[in-house]
């Protein structure tokens, strides 16, 4: 007699990997000349996050997000990246940008 498994969600399935002691790790990552410079408030990084928050509110799912707001700058990005890399985050987000021209360095 074969037993029929019930298919477990995303959330599910995240929970039972990520709990508050080992979180899943998340960065967003604003990219802003002005709002790096102070000229202006960072809106699209803090939304972002509240909406990540938001869907795991009530998962079970252990969660860390960090933000950080750098400049339309290649090289930062690129450190950036990296050392998210390296510190183990498991899913990163960019938001942010100056539109298409030359210091538009956002990934996609």
């Amino acid at each position: 007699m074969s037993k029929v498994h019930e298919k477990k969600s995303d959330r599910d399935l995240l929970g039972e990997h990520f709990s508050t002691p080992n979180a899943l790790r998340m960065l967003v990552v604003t990219m802003s000349d002005r709002a790096s410079a102070g000229v202006y408030e960072d809106k699209s990084g803090p939304r972002l996050r509240a909406h990540v928050e938001e869907f795991f509110s009530d998962s079970g799912v252990g969660v860390s997000i960090e933000s950080r707001i750098l400049s339309d700058d290649a090289e930062g990005l690129r450190e950036t990246l990296e050392q998210a890399k390296r510190d183990g985050v498991h899913v990163l987000f960019t938001t942010g940008g100056t539109g298409v021209g030359p210091r538009d360095n956002t990934p996609d």
